[in-house]
């Protein structure tokens, strides 16, 4: 009898520690904060957003995580197996309920990207694999911790676009600067078309001057100056006999470019090789009124309605600069000199 009870007890208590060690392994495999970190990172490869919901099934704080955000934390942790980061405290809140086999999540705290431009006319958008991306107050968030691609685009209302691709892992809120107060001074493509600008206004000049002084023909110039050149060649041109002018070469110096805040500005200086002589009816003789080597500094305003840039002065009255010494600088030079001669009595011609 004695030998009966000690065959149950030890019956019982060999079941009871098989019961015990089989909880535990299951534990170990299956539900713990671990395996359920795996368990995360394969049902979202395997395309299983449901169980990952359920396993991530609110923020920290316990607000709802929205379909984006869980649509760009599935999207990146399926190429991207990193069960360390899940686990890591400081990225999600691990909750384990009690019992036999008990129930972990893991609630993300939230993230935040705030997007920084060099000015606030700018407007951005994001895309994460081909699909836009919300953005309220150039900032993206609430997001789930994790390791994220993005590609930005930068639209300056006077200067064009700007992209770029950035991964950025938010185990805390960041900042991305996308442009400053010279990204797109700096662009090599935006400085050849300033200059460009210059370079085809004197050329539409000579086109005017060939013309017998018709303005009609002058492009790239801002109304006013427009006006202002009409109004000085109806005065001087009755006392002229002859009017030269051409150039063949333009430097900027690309450091000395500077924008208004409101976009609408923009000035540099400049080096052209103008030259401009005159023969008056009085005096017969002719007067080098520009001799080839020039400097002055560039003013160009922004037609928002035609979406150009225009010239709205060039001052020839600034100090002296040897182009060579700009160590950044953009060049135009024309192929052969276009030169402009007017005679009186007669239309000019283009050389």
């Amino acid at each position: 009898m004695k030998k009966r009870k000690l065959l149950v007890i030890g019956s019982l208590c060999v079941f009871t520690l098989s019961l015990f060690v089989t909880s535990y392994v299951i534990r170990r495999i299956y539900y713990a904060p671990e395996a359920i970190a795996k368990k995360l990172v394969r049902t979202i490869s395997e395309g299983d957003a449901d169980t990952g919901k359920m396993i991530c099934p609110t923020y920290s704080d316990g607000s709802a995580i929205s379909k984006e955000s869980y649509s760009l934390f599935f999207a990146q942790l399926a190429g991207n197996v990193d069960e360390q980061f899940l686990l890591n405290p400081k990225n999600f809140k691990k909750v384990t309920t009690k019992g036999l086999f008990p129930k972990t999540t893991f609630l993300p705290r939230k993230r935040y990207i705030q997007l920084l431009t060099g000015s606030d006319l700018e407007k951005v958008s994001v895309v994460h694999k081909k699909r836009a991306v919300e953005i309220k107050n150039n900032k993206i968030g609430p997001l789930i911790p994790g390791k994220y691609q993005f590609e930005f685009e930068v639209e300056n209302p006077s200067f064009g676009l700007e992209s770029k691709e950035k991964t950025i892992t938010l185990d805390q809120d960041k900042e991305v600067i996308l442009t400053d107060s010279k990204t797109f001074l700096n662009n090599q493509a935006i400085q050849k078309q300033l200059l460009g600008v210059v370079a085809d206004f004197y050329q539409s000049y000579n086109d005017c001057i060939q013309n017998n002084f018709n303005f009609d023909l002058l492009t790239n110039v801002e109304k006013d100056v427009k006006k202002e050149l009409i109004e000085t060649f109806e005065i001087i041109k009755p006392i002229m006999e002859m009017y030269c002018q051409d150039f063949q070469v333009l430097i900027m110096n690309n450091d000395s470019l500077k924008v208004t805040d409101d976009l609408q500005m923009i000035r540099f200086d400049l080096y052209i090789d103008l030259s401009i002589s005159i023969r008056l009816k009085d005096d017969k003789v002719e007067e080098n009124v520009r001799d080839g080597s020039e400097n002055a500094t560039v003013t160009l305003v922004y037609d928002k309605n035609k979406k150009e840039w225009l010239v709205a002065e060039i001052d020839f009255e600034t100090y002296e600069q040897d182009p060579l010494n700009w160590k950044n600088k953009q060049q135009i030079k024309l192929k052969k000199k276009n030169k402009a001669i007017w005679n009186f009595g007669q239309v000019g011609t283009l050389i």
